[in-house]
């Protein structure tokens, strides 16, 4: 009987994810962990720059924080990931889904002087004679890996490859002429190239990721560009289920 490969593959993480374990005939396993994201340890900066409307200009107007900390925040929620190796020692990880979310600083922040992810302002004075104001609300965001990553002998794994992308609602105003609210998506599809980490200690298992990367949006509603830069790190922790029978 022919047994398609993708049916197959999606089994195996159904079983994966059911038992938290599945025993290949070598004796290497797939174990299936969900980790917890460290809200302590783990952050997110959004920064990067407004593109002068002009075509003809290379100007580029900084977003600055509204107050000190404004433009980074702590992340929580899930990784869910699949380990593949030896029980309790990988040599290698799959990221299937994520469930991350955004915490919100108090502020106020404008426009509307409400609570925000993120804050910032760009100084446009040189073109519209005024300061921007920028909030990024109910963010959130994910975390998803292409394929399994190789896990070296120190736990490191490769990060170029998987992607981290953010969403939300941007308010905007630039008081007297304009102000809005647009969806905003963003995906660094090219993160970094330092590696991420896994750690199995007993029966705990720590896993970090560095987040980099640059992502473009253009705004119809105003005609502007703006090249973001995302920056952070997410520290989470999980715990092995219990060794497959032998």
């Amino acid at each position: 009987m022919k047994v398609n490969r993708s049916h197959a593959t999606t089994i195996l993480f159904a079983v994966v994810a059911a038992t938290g374990m599945v025993r290949s005939s070598w004796g290497q396993s797939y174990t299936g962990i969900t980790f917890t994201i460290d809200p302590s340890l783990s952050y997110f900066t959004l920064g990067g720059d407004i593109r002068d409307p002009d075509p003809d200009s290379s100007t580029v107007y900084p977003f600055i924080e509204q107050t000190p900390g404004s433009m980074t925040e702590a992340l929580n929620g899930s990784l869910y990931t699949t380990l593949y190796g030896t029980y309790g020692s990988y040599s290698s990880i799959y990221f299937s889904s994520a469930s991350i979310g955004v915490l919100s600083q108090p502020g106020p922040f404008d426009p509307g002087g409400l609570p925000a992810n993120f804050a910032a302002f760009v100084d446009l004075t040189a073109v519209a004679g005024q300061v921007a104001q920028g909030a990024f609300r109910n963010s959130t965001a994910n975390f998803y890996g292409g394929g399994y990553q190789p896990i070296d002998g120190s736990g490191d794994f490769p990060v170029v490859g998987t992607t981290f992308t953010s969403s939300g609602t941007f308010d905007y105003a630039i008081p007297t002429i304009i102000s809005g609210s647009s969806g905003f998506y963003g995906s660094a599809g090219d993160m970094s190239a330092s590696p991420g980490n896994v750690h199995v200690s007993g029966g705990n298992v720590d896993l970090s990721i560095p987040i980099s990367g640059t992502t473009t949006q253009f705004d119809p509603s105003t005609g502007l560009t703006a090249d973001y830069t995302f920056a952070g790190n997410i520290v989470a922790h999980g715990v092995l289920p219990p060794p497959p029978p032998p």
